[in-house]
């Protein structure tokens, strides 16, 4: 469990969908943060000033391809500089969404869900978690999917790196304790614009609730695992009925 008082937290793709409704939550309760986005800096922009004009915490903003090793270690130099070596808490969502059976699945596509879902969460954990530990106690959470645990239904591209990420939390969690809990999150599909109208359309159906998540519900969870002590290697599942374990 973490004090949120000069607590800060770097959220990758955290200015839009799931990683901007995670960073309004803890902006509300008073945690720095540290944004990463990788292409869109006018939204960028925008998300950091309504925080700030909401809450009176520090806001950052690093442009970055989580997928380059160079990139990532340039943004936490950067982190570093402009928050000190205050950091506590990584949420790792930046990801990428492709919906191809494996007939129509080139090389090159599977790669770039691999390289931005599973490699690029390696990357900026690994070189985050020195920093980490020097301001234990300290969280991961890693947001996956139901796909990593039913095997999805948008892809097999998809479903593995989210899978990747299932293990990685809990692999991480034993590497880390006491020192850093790592768990993970695992919503079924988001009402975000990652989603088309009718791949929403089919997921909502699927839902025992039928309604798609709300990416506040996926904060709301990420707030629940910064407030405990004792969880760690768990996946919160957020999926109206679609798995249960």
């Amino acid at each position: 469990m973490v004090s949120f008082k000069n607590a800060t937290a770097v959220i990758t793709g955290g200015t839009r969908g799931i990683g901007r409704a995670i960073a309004f939550k803890l902006a509300e309760h008073g945690i720095n943060l540290a944004l990463n986005f990788r292409s869109n800096e006018e939204n960028a922009i925008k998300t950091k000033q309504e925080i700030e004009q909401h809450y009176p915490i520090f806001v950052s903003l690093h442009k970055a391809d989580i997928r380059d090793e160079a990139s990532v270690k340039q943004m936490i130099n950067e982190i570093s500089e402009v928050h000190g070596e205050r950091i506590n808490i990584l949420i790792n969502n930046a990801g990428v969404l492709l919906a191809s059976k494996i007939d129509d699945l080139k090389l090159e596509d599977f790669e770039k869900v691999i390289k931005t879902n599973v490699i690029g969460t390696f990357l900026i954990t690994k070189h985050l978690v020195p920093i980490l530990k020097k301001n234990a106690p300290a969280h991961i959470i890693n947001i996956a999917s139901i796909a990593g645990q039913t095997g999805g239904s948008v892809g097999v591209a998809y479903a593995a790196s989210k899978g990747a990420i299932l293990s990685f939390t809990k692999s991480l969690a034993r590497e880390l304790a006491p020192v850093i809990q790592v768990n993970s999150i695992a919503p079924d599909a988001v009402d975000t614009d990652l989603l088309t109208p009718e791949q929403k359309k089919y997921m909502k159906e699927l839902n025992l609730m039928k309604r798609l998540v709300d990416s506040v519900e996926v904060a709301e969870a990420v707030l629940f695992l910064l407030r405990t002590s004792t969880v760690t290697g768990q996946t919160i599942s957020i999926n109206g009925g679609r798995y249960m374990s």
